[in-house]
């Protein structure tokens, strides 16, 4: 039981040790970005209620907005074809 427990709170503080190491990794490449890589960065990276789709403006928008379709326009034809299974004239 003892070493059950021992073993648990070493695996715990390596788990630690292994993300601060990580987020400083993390920070020392985040300085050598090129300016415009790390304003992206910030501009997709706030935490406000914008979807990501429509902060990069009209393209994205409008790429999402064709993919919204073809799902529905997929699902409709399953739809129909399943309909027109199960009630055959």
């Amino acid at each position: 039981m003892a070493s059950k427990i021992l073993m648990n709170i070493a695996r715990l503080s390596n788990s630690n040790a292994t993300k601060v190491l990580q987020r400083q990794k993390t920070a020392r490449s985040m300085s050598t970005l090129q300016p415009g890589v790390k304003a992206k960065m910030e501009k997709f990276g706030l935490e406000d209620a914008t979807p990501v789709f429509k902060k990069n403006g009209t393209p994205d928008n409008l790429m999402f907005q064709v993919t919204v379709g073809a799902c529905l326009t997929s699902l409709t034809l399953i739809g129909i074809t399943f309909s027109r299974f199960a009630f055959k004239k």
